[in-house]
């Protein structure tokens, strides 16, 4: 449903139910968390209560193991009976908090319970077989008996120890659990203040944002335009459309009415329009008798003195476009003089220059053909630095394997002296002489083979260095060979060049010939556009007078029309 169709208090109802639905909201929000704190805090004072009973059911443990070493110290009537009264209420105490425990307890809990139930079966078991024992004993003098007792009272220490961690877990159980449940509350009392908060907020913006919005687009903004509408029409204009029709609100039957006044203002307006109509059609008719007298005086006169404008104009257009012919050619004709001379110096200019560029192309001709010859002579020599070249190399390869046969000597020669100097050695004194030369020839075979690897590696660097070359003096022949063929090329270009300045030449020669001709030409015509020029201006000062007199003709005869029109 659109705002237009609802009044406007079930509008203003509408923001007020929203308001109001925010702070039910609010509040339920509010008692909720109330209500879920009230239950956690009683689940907190459950488990204080829990972790108090397994406080007490430690205490209990520890007086039941006292009376049985007041057992174990005193086994008469009197102490006997005491113990026993003791042991009856820890007992009683130790079972009835055990058996609250059990009432609420979870699954976890129940094992545990399970657990402490085990160990105060056996530690009861214990506490009865002492209890016999120290009744059968009955004295206090460290008897065979009185040890039983004493060890039953260490077995049951132990059983009381066991059951006391089970009981501390439980109760240690009890209290995590009660630290969780305030946890949680503190987790929920903030989670509601924060709804709580959030809420308030939202709904008071999202209530004064429906509240504009239904006041302003519902509402303001409606009666506005309604009051808008009512100054047009009270300033007397009726071309708008009346804003609100169809409404179902208050404002729609306002609307109404003001469309009523809207359709008397035109109503009236319609017939005040007919009876200026009809008095303008008499003034018309009027008017349309004088027009007729005055359109058939027009249609005699008015056409012969228009065909003579007509006239007057056509010549004096005609003599204007002849003057301005003659004045146009006389003009080029001057201009075409002018060029002619100049293109006759332009063509004396050509001419000459032509001459010279001929004699340069013939200079050139002979330049190229110098410049082919040194390229040829480049090209020869380039050959035989290459080949000379290729023979260092050839030469430093044969180099290359005589060194290569004096290492093998010398490798040779090293062997030998060594040979010699094992031969000596075995010699003894006797064979000291030879072994001194035998080391000398040793010496001097590993200098002469490391002159080799020396000399090796020189000309492995000079063979390396005469192939570069012969690289480099190959690309260079290459080289000069294109640049003997680019040099032929220029000299047969040349050639055609020497012969094509030629022919230019001797068409300057042509065109200084017909320039002349043309100058003795635009001479006759400058002549014959001045004297058309003349016949021009007359016929331009004849056709102006014509004009200026049907110019006065037509004056008078539209002021007499404008006069019959006017009557």
């Amino acid at each position: 449903m659109s705002l237009k169709n609802i009044p406007i208090v079930y509008k203003i109802l509408i923001i007020v139910g929203l308001l109001s639905s925010i702070l039910i909201y609010v509040g339920y929000t509010g008692y909720h968390s109330a209500v879920t704190l009230g239950a956690a805090g009683q689940d907190i004072d459950d488990a204080d209560g829990q972790a108090l009973r397994a406080a007490r059911m430690n205490q209990t443990l520890i007086a039941l193991n006292r009376s049985q070493y007041r057992m174990g110290m005193d086994a008469s009537q009197e102490s006997m009976a005491t113990v026993e009264k003791s042991v009856a209420e820890n007992r009683a105490l130790f079972e009835r908090s055990l058996n609250d425990l059990r009432s609420g307890a979870d699954p976890q809990e129940q094992e545990m319970l399970r657990t402490v139930a085990e160990g105060y079966g056996a530690l009861v078991g214990n506490l009865e077989a002492t209890m016999a024992k120290a009744r059968t004993q009955g004295g206090v003098a460290p008897t065979v008996d009185q040890m039983a007792v004493i060890a039953s009272v260490k077995e049951g220490r132990v059983l009381v120890d066991q059951l006391q961690q089970r009981v501390r877990a439980l109760a240690d159980h009890y209290d995590q659990a009660g630290t969780d449940m305030a946890r949680r509350g503190q987790v929920m009392a903030d989670d509601a203040k924060r709804i709580m908060l959030i809420g308030t907020i939202a709904g008071t913006l999202v209530g004064v944002a429906l509240g504009m919005g239904i006041g302003h687009v519902g509402v303001a903004r409606p009666i506005g335009a309604m009051v808008d509408c009512l100054q047009r029409l009270a300033a007397g204009d009726v071309g708008f459309t009346v804003f609100g029709l169809g409404r179902k609100d208050e404002l729609g039957a306002v609307a109404e009415t003001m469309q009523v006044f809207k359709s008397n203002i035109l109503r009236n307006r319609e017939m005040e329009a007919a009876a200026k109509e009809q008095e303008q059609h008499a003034a018309a008719e009027k008017k349309k008798a004088m027009d007729e007298l005055a359109d058939l005086f027009d249609a005699k006169v008015a056409g012969v003195v228009k065909a003579v404008s007509s006239a007057a104009e056509q010549l004096s257009s005609t003599a204007t476009a002849m003057s301005s012919i003659a004045e146009e050619t006389n003009r080029q004709a001057t201009t075409v003089a002018a060029a002619a001379d100049q293109t006759t110096a332009n063509v004396q200019t050509v001419s000459s220059a032509a001459e010279q560029l001929s004699s340069s192309i013939g200079e050139i001709s002979q330049r190229v053909g110098h410049s082919s010859e040194v390229s040829s002579s480049a090209v020869e020599r380039a050959r035989l630095a290459n080949e000379m070249v290729r023979g260092l190399a050839s030469n430093a390869e044969r180099i290359g394997r005589v060194i290569e046969l004096i290492s093998n000597i010398a490798s040779q020669t090293n062997l030998l002296a060594l040979n010699a100097t094992i031969e000596a050695a075995r010699a003894g004194e006797a064979g000291r002489g030879f072994a001194v030369v035998a080391g000398e020839v040793k010496t001097l075979a590993t200098q002469t083979a490391k002159a080799t690897d020396e000399i090796v590696a020189q000309i492995a660097e000079v063979q390396a260095s005469t192939r570069q070359a012969v690289g480099a003096i190959e690309g260079i022949g290459a080289v000069i060979d294109e640049l003997s063929q680019i040099s032929s090329a220029i000299a047969s270009a040349v050639e055609e060049q020497s012969a094509a300045t030629q022919e230019i030449a001797r068409n300057v020669d042509q065109a200084a010939h017909g320039t002349q001709d043309v100058s003795r030409s635009i001479a006759g015509v400058t002549v014959a556009s001045a004297e058309a020029g003349q016949a021009a201006s007359q016929v331009l000062a004849a056709a102006s007078g014509l004009g200026r007199s049907s110019d006065i003709l037509r004056t008078e005869v539209g002021s007499f029309i404008s006069r019959v029109r006017a009557a």
